[in-house]
């Protein structure tokens, strides 16, 4: 039988990463929709000036998730090292699924490095001005890593019954009459 407090820790820490989860999801809407809809020069410097801090949030965010860091106690890479050989090793989470989502979430090493660089050299110093364009691949390719951040928290989720998450907000949240043109 599992020790109860185990439960107890993998049920409040994978609550914490849906939290994450959730803002970033919503986070993506807004700012996807912001970088995606307009140019720079097609909205006024306040919309702009917003479109920016969103970023700047949602490059927080996945940081939080994506960036294998010791100080990101709620990535994705802790979680899997917790399944896979730490404290949460004795739930029994398939060392395959494990080896699979590290084998997906690898090939995306160079977008991390982006995350990374956008938080460490851009946001984090403030001699630092940038005029930030994510580029025409950043957001499809986020949407992929959000989606399987997902499947990874809902897969771990799966071996404790009772554990909650939230759901996926991506694509969800009506932005028709936000900002238009």
């Amino acid at each position: 039988m599992i020790n109860e407090s185990l439960i107890i820790k993998f049920k409040s820490e994978m609550s914490t990463r849906s939290h994450v989860m959730w803002d970033l999801a919503i986070n993506f809407n807004y700012a996807k929709h912001l970088y995606t809809t307009f140019n720079t020069g097609e909205i006024d410097k306040n919309w702009s000036q917003i479109r920016h801090v969103l970023f700047r949030v949602l490059v927080i965010d996945l940081s939080k998730i994506f960036t294998s860091s010791k100080n990101q106690k709620f990535n994705l890479f802790i979680l899997l090292d917790k399944l896979e050989n730490g404290e949460f090793e004795e739930l029994g989470f398939q060392k395959s699924k494990i080896n699979n989502f590290r084998n997906i979430l690898n090939k995306y090493s160079t977008f991390f490095t982006t995350i990374k660089k956008f938080r460490d050299e851009v946001f984090a110093h403030t001699d630092k001005e940038a005029f930030i364009n994510p580029g025409k691949e950043f957001f499809p390719t986020l949407e992929i890593l959000i989606d399987l951040a997902y499947e990874i928290m809902n897969e771990s989720a799966k071996i404790i019954p009772g554990t909650q998450l939230y759901f996926n907000p991506m694509n969800k949240t009506d932005l028709s009459k936000f900002v238009q043109k």
